[in-house]
């Protein structure tokens, strides 16, 4: 999405949560949906890119949103304004978490910004911080889309064994970095660190979690990293200039 951008998005927003954070990715989803009729209200042609991870420290989900605001009013100002909101939504004291929402004009360029929002990452990238995290789903989307600069992308009218098919694409995917994984792990010999090896295995223990979440949810498009995505739209553009579709 972000490659799409016609434009830089002006603004970055970080949210965060205190101590007493929910750990139900379902409440974490319910804040973001607020806030985004909020700000959808307060400012109509505004469109964010979002990103939900992990605090290094403490495992606290915190949101990165990138985007416009449709309007001239500077980044104080909108902090200002958008930090009551947000503490309102999720139930603290502005008073007392100053440091609950920060509001930045984005400076750095766009190729920069796309590695950031982008980043691939894995279940492996969230081990540890509590069973909330694998629960989550989908951890980026967009808000405002029809207001957001993208560049024309293709649009496509898949039939059910089309999906199946690309469903299938993304499965062997993930089985060929397990496999790649597998054989690493085989030739690992003493100088390994045992810390090295256990990544190894609980890389190949999510990965197959993560297949098995794509084989049986139905939403199972919301939780696929941006190259696997990419896959599936170059997949659909092949079918698509082949008559297939």
């Amino acid at each position: 999405m972000i490659n799409d951008l016609m434009i830089q998005p002006e603004l970055m927003l970080t949210l965060t949560y205190t101590d007493d954070v929910s750990h139900d990715p379902e409440t974490w989803q319910r804040h973001l949906d607020n806030l985004r009729r909020t700000i959808s209200r307060k400012f109509p042609q505004s469109w964010w890119v979002w990103r939900v991870e992990p605090q290094e420290q403490t495992g606290k989900p915190h949101y990165h949103l990138v985007g416009s605001l449709g309007d001239t009013m500077s980044s104080d100002d909108f902090w200002h304004w958008l930090h009551p909101h947000w503490c309102r939504i999720i139930g603290v004291d502005p008073k007392n978490a100053q440091f609950s929402t920060r509001v930045k004009a984005i400076t750095t360029d766009m190729e920069k910004l796309s590695r950031y929002m982008t980043k691939h990452e894995d279940s492996n990238d969230y081990h540890g911080f509590g069973p909330a995290w694998e629960k989550l789903t989908n951890r980026w989307g967009i808000h405002g889309r029809n207001h957001a600069p993208v560049s024309p992308v293709g649009e496509y009218e898949a039939s059910p064994e089309t999906v199946a098919e690309a469903k299938e694409l993304i499965l062997g995917s993930i089985e060929t970095q397990m496999n790649a994984l597998r054989e690493k792990l085989s030739d690992t010999t003493a100088t390994n660190s045992r810390k090295d090896i256990h990544k190894m295995k609980q890389s190949i223990s999510d990965k197959q979690a993560l297949k098995n979440k794509i084989t049986h949810l139905q939403d199972w498009f919301g939780i696929l990293d941006a190259d696997h995505v990419e896959a599936i739209r170059e997949y659909l553009e092949g079918r698509k200039k082949a008559g297939l579709l």
